[in-house]
């Protein structure tokens, strides 16, 4: 995946998170995007049997600064 793809992912899955899970709605900042991205990248490079999906489900209820 190239920089924007990886972006774009996140940012879906953290709006989906948010807004299915916490009753958010719209968009997280930039900013929040940002970092899920991040941290995502970050657990599948530590534990390359990680898939992106549990990464960022375990990362998205673990840091409670994601949820609206």
């Amino acid at each position: 995946m190239t920089q924007r793809q990886r972006w774009a992912a996140a940012a879906d899955m953290l709006a989906s998170a948010r807004n299915k899970m916490d009753g958010g709605t719209g968009m997280p900042a930039d900013i929040a995007i940002t970092r899920f991205e991040t941290d995502i990248s970050t657990a599948c490079t530590a534990e390359a049997q990680l898939d992106i999906a549990t990464a960022a489900v375990t990362i998205y209820r673990l840091d409670p600064t994601y949820a609206p």
